[in-house]
């Protein structure tokens, strides 16, 4: 019997060596040699690659940077041995949106901001007492920024400046959602 768990022992260990060697290093990974990662469990990968840079959100999958331009997504199948059911190369998205605060603020938890999307869309959170979040589009001009619902029953507009975006209370929805956004509140 001694002899049986031995001999099943090493066997087992040839296995997950050879498993661990069969995983090609991130720097080597290409459209050619991917689909061999399938069937491999997620613990193996971690032991070669490392610890992933991220997860993926809703479902069973890790991600690993490759580069500055690209990134590998493998999906698992959630089992408790999570093996890989796919992987594939993906350019790495670059989010070009800028973030702009009303930093001088009273609220302690969130304070009023919005997010200028390169697409030309914004959303707005004005309080951490408030739901609503404000999205639609954007108009930019040399001295204006007004920002447009989609809803359309809201639209808030500032002044541009060159320290940032001046609130305009005058010309904007006076529905600000529990915030305390004063005239000329600068946002930056």
């Amino acid at each position: 019997m001694k002899k049986f768990i031995t001999i099943s022992f090493i066997i087992a260990l040839v296995i997950a060596v050879v498993t661990c060697n069969s995983i090609p290093p991130l720097s080597q990974l290409n459209d050619n040699n991917i689909s061999s990662l399938k069937g491999i469990k997620a613990e193996k990968l971690v032991e070669k690659w490392g610890e992933p840079g991220g997860t993926l959100s809703g479902m069973y999958g890790d991600i690993w940077h490759l580069d500055d331009e690209n990134m590998l997504v493998v999906y698992y199948d959630g089992m408790e041995d999570s093996r890989v059911l796919d992987a594939h190369i993906a350019k790495i998205q670059r989010d070009n949106s800028r973030v702009y605060v009303y930093r001088d603020s009273e609220e302690k938890v969130i304070k009023p901001r919005f997010v200028l999307q390169e697409n030309g869309m914004f959303s707005m959170t004005f309080s951490a007492v408030s739901s609503y979040i404000g999205v639609g589009k954007y108009e930019l001009t040399d001295e204006t920024l007004s920002l447009y619902t989609d809803d359309g029953d809201f639209e808030y507009h500032f002044k541009v400046t060159d320290n940032g975006f001046a609130f305009d209370a005058e010309k904007s929805s006076d529905m600000t959602w529990f915030a305390k956004i004063p005239d000329g509140a600068l946002f930056y």
